[in-house]
């Protein structure tokens, strides 16, 4: 019987090693391709504020059914992405700066509060992310690849989020972000911007392995505060050119 036993044993311990060499293969559906495709032409400007998208356009360019179309679409307007118009579909957003700046002081008290929830839960791999993560934002820089530095800035602070134990305080960072992400592309183009936001997320990380958790949630809100201003700055300088 022990001998069966262990010969049991050892056949589990075979098997979970087998299947612990298969790769992680993330599941991505047709819904989440043209998502992305339609979200990138957006903040390329490919597809400027105004500009109306209809699903049956989408799914003939796509050579994707309307259902996953329509998915996509639906996704992108509940997260203020695009915003629907009866009986036309959908179309993108012509907001005016100062009303998406108006959320900036949300997103920051609650990154602020996710920070302080994640930081007893931060593990060692969250910390290589984030270095890495870190380590992408300043090549995007490098590159003037500024729609890159949005996806990896909001990644950086996603581990945060996502590592607060509250999914609805995630969830809701998320949505905020994707609203204010115009923002961010413009922001990500000035390199002095790119180089300020690299050196922010070093002190975060510094603060997270010093184990000071004031430093980190007061970085969180530097990092924020810095990017307010530098958009504020522009709105003013924008709203001064349009009216000579």
């Amino acid at each position: 019987m022990a001998e069966r036993l262990a010969r049991t044993r050892k056949r589990t311990q075979q098997q979970k090693g087998t299947g612990a060499r298969w790769p992680q293969i993330e599941a991505t559906t047709l819904a989440d391709k043209v998502y992305q495709i339609v979200r990138n032409r957006v903040l390329r400007r490919e597809l400027p504020p105004g500009t109306f998208i209809r699903e049956q356009e989408v799914s003939h360019a796509t050579g994707v059914s309307r259902t996953p179309v329509r998915e996509a679409l639906n996704r992108l307007a509940s997260q203020d992405f695009l915003e629907r118009v009866p009986h036309r579909g959908f179309r993108v957003p012509d907001r005016p700066w100062e009303t998406l700046l108006d959320l900036y002081p949300i997103v920051t008290a609650l990154e602020m509060l996710a920070g302080s929830l994640a930081f007893d839960k931060i593990t060692p791999a969250d910390l290589r992310r984030l270095k890495e993560l870190n380590g992408s934002l300043e090549r995007s820089g490098q590159e003037g690849d500024a729609k890159g530095g949005v996806e990896v800035n909001n990644a950086f602070h996603k581990v945060l989020s996502d590592r607060s134990g509250n999914p609805r305080l995630a969830e809701l960072l998320d949505q905020l972000r994707s609203q204010v992400v115009l923002l961010d592309a413009w922001y990500f183009t000035v390199s002095d911007n790119v180089e300020a936001s690299v050196a922010e997320h070093v002190e975060i990380i510094e603060a997270i392995e010093r184990g000071n958790e004031t430093a980190l949630v007061e970085g969180l809100r530097l990092n924020y505060a810095r990017a307010r201003q530098a958009l504020e700055k522009e709105v003013t300088r924008k709203n001064g050119a349009s009216s000579e």
